[in-house]
This record gives C-alpha cells, structure tokens and sequence, in this order.
C-alpha cells in the first residue's frame, strides 16, 4: 500500500496500471495528500501551457495550489467548451474553430489547415489526423455543442481504468481482465462519430474485444455526426425562441440530416439482424456490452420481447 501511496503522490496516473481495490485501502489523509501533489503538480504543467488556464489564475490571482481550495476557481465552467462564436460553424470557418481550440489544450494546433473544411464531422477527422488530439463533443442539447480535447494517450488511460475497476472492484482481481483476455463486444448503437461515448466504443474494440472481427455494432457503417446532433440543438433552440426561419442550413448539412433520419427509420429492421447476429456469433460466450443506460433498457426490453433470455455467459460486462 505504502508502495502505491508514494506512486500517485508522484505521479497520479499511476493508478491506471494499479490494482484498483487498493486504492480503497488509504486514508482520507493520505487521499488529500495525493490529490493536492496532484493539483501542484498540474497546475504548474498547464498553465503556461493553456492560455484560459493562464488568463483565469491571473483573474484570481493564483499563482501556487496551497490547498484543494484553491484548486475550484480554476476549474473551467462546462461553458468554456463552448464559448466560440456560433458563427465559426455557420459560416464554416473551421481555421477560427482551430484557433479557439488550440487556447484550451497543450497540443499545439498551429499546423493544422481547416481553412477548406465545411462540416463539424471533417474538421474533427482532420484533428484526427494531423494531431494527437481525439476531440470528443457533447449532444448539443442547448443549442450549441462543447468540443473537449483529449489525446490519444489519455484515452488510452481511460480506457484502461475502465478496466482496472472491472477487474479488481470487489477485490484483487475478482472480475474478469478485459485486456488480458479480450472478449467479444456488443453495442446496439453507432460504430463511428466522435460524441464520448463512440469514442469510448472505438478503444474498446482496440483494448477490449481485440479487434473489429470480435465486435458487433446496431450500425457498423453509420456515424453519430456531430452536424446532426449541432443541427438538432439549433434548431430546438430556434424553435424555442420562433426563430426558425432565420436558419441557414447548408445543403451538405440537410444530407447529413437525411442520412440520418435514413438509418433511424430502419431500427426496426436493423434490430433484427443486430439480435440475429449476436446470437449466432456469441450466444454461450461472455460478452462485454457498452451503451448509455437508455439504449442498454431498450435493447434488453426487446431483447426480452422477441424471447430471449440467458443468451451470453454468466460471466458477462454490462
């Protein structure tokens, strides 16, 4: 334990590749201590790094972490991922977007030439390809979608906590070591996009199932857009305010929408092959199944409606 505790107090990402159940075991003493040398730590990493970490300590005039007080009026609002001009996505001024972002991440976006870019869903890819940013976005339910940066590595530590507490939550690896030994993956949703949870999806099939041939998607070849969802949130907030008229929707932007509305009005068939398929592929072997909560209850009621029961192992991840 003493070996752990000096670990995160070092570095407290260490917890990634840790057994989880130990870090139950420290004191809350000891659990200050971590999260302050962390905080220190950081603080003094970020902030000549991240130009609205910079702007905000000096706002507040911060200029050392003395205690976890001191940490809360340096947290950014949910806002702040959000705060571009509207008119960056309206207009397609994606080099503007960039230059918003590279304020609020140590990853240097300078290079990057969104200058041709029209749509959220090829700016995003062309972060993906020309850094080791993996932008992820919110549903746009207000009108209006945040953009968050996270690396690649990050990711990859995310994805393995994930892990770690799965493995080791009820004790010292009392459940099942999904990286160790990849199982096949389930999940009644989008393959592709760039909202947290596809993200989240996409290393799974890396870090948990092994592979593509080991993973089942509801659409293996549809893509959550984030056009679609920061359309959806316009046109909510436009409609809420009777300025639905005043929207100017690109003809790029209404095939996206289509598309969509395409693949949703196919569920019914999908669903069938997607239950088909699980069951010829994986019925008897433990699965792991991701989703948020929603989707998981109205698969299983479906699931439960169409007859089946006990489909996967016992030993399975929901």
């Amino acid at each position: 334990m003493s070996t752990l505790y000096s670990q995160l107090l070092a570095d407290p990402a260490a917890l990634v590749s840790a057994c989880y159940d130990d870090a139950f075991r420290f004191t809350p003493q000891q659990i200050h201590d971590i999260q302050l040398s962390g905080a220190r730590r950081r603080f003094g990493d970020m902030r000549a790094k991240i130009p609205v970490l910079e702007r905000l300590a000096a706002e507040q005039g911060i200029d050392t972490i003395n205690s976890i007080d001191d940490v809360a009026p340096l947290l950014f609002a949910h806002t702040v991922y959000k705060s571009y001009p509207l008119s960056y996505l309206e207009r397609g001024q994606f080099d503007k977007l960039t230059r918003w972002l590279n304020g609020l991440t140590t990853e240097d976006l300078s290079h990057v030439d969104a200058s041709g870019i029209k749509l959220i869903d090829d700016w995003i890819d062309l972060l993906d390809a020309q850094t080791n940013l993996r932008v992820f976005h919110t549903s746009g339910t207000t009108g209006k979608l945040s953009f968050l940066p996270r690396t690649d590595r990050e990711w990859r530590q995310n994805i393995t906590l994930s892990a770690s507490r799965i493995r080791d939550w009820r004790g010292p690896g009392s459940g099942p070591d999904l990286i160790a030994n990849p199982r096949p993956l389930i999940a009644p949703t989008y393959r592709k996009g760039a909202s947290a949870a596809a993200r989240g999806s996409g290393y799974q099939v890396e870090m948990y199932a092994g592979g593509e041939h080991n993973a089942l998607f509801m659409y293996p070849d549809a893509r959550f857009s984030a056009d679609v969802a920061s359309l959806s949130g316009r046109l909510a907030a436009a409609e809420a305010q009777g300025e639905l008229g005043s929207l100017h929707i690109s003809e790029a932007l209404l095939a996206k929408r289509e598309e969509l509305v395409r693949v949703e009005r196919e569920r019914p068939e999908q669903l069938r092959k997607f239950f088909a398929e699980a069951i010829s592929r994986f019925a008897g072997r433990d699965v792991y199944m991701g989703a948020v909560w929603t989707i998981l209850y109205e698969t299983a009621a479906e699931g439960l409606a169409r007859g089946a029961r006990q489909v996967f192992g016992n030993s399975s991840v929901l």
